[in-house]
């Protein structure tokens, strides 16, 4: 089952590399999306390792 969200990038955190406790590092960036559908929602969505380094939205950019 795929989950699919529309709306507007509020905000944009900075990507941040942490270490495992097995040792392997990962990177993760969270960002804070508000829907525009009758009853909005804010949501905060965490990317991680491709998809937080290779991230290039911008606020008030809209996004699926």
């Amino acid at each position: 089952m795929e989950l699919c969200i529309s709306g507007f990038i509020k905000q944009i955190g900075e990507a941040a590399e942490f270490t495992a406790n097995d040792g392997r590092s990962f990177t993760k960036r969270e960002i804070v999306i508000a829907t525009n559908e009758q009853y909005p929602e804010v949501l905060a969505v965490e990317l991680s390792n491709e998809n937080a380094t290779n991230f290039n939205g911008t606020v008030g950019q809209r996004i699926t």
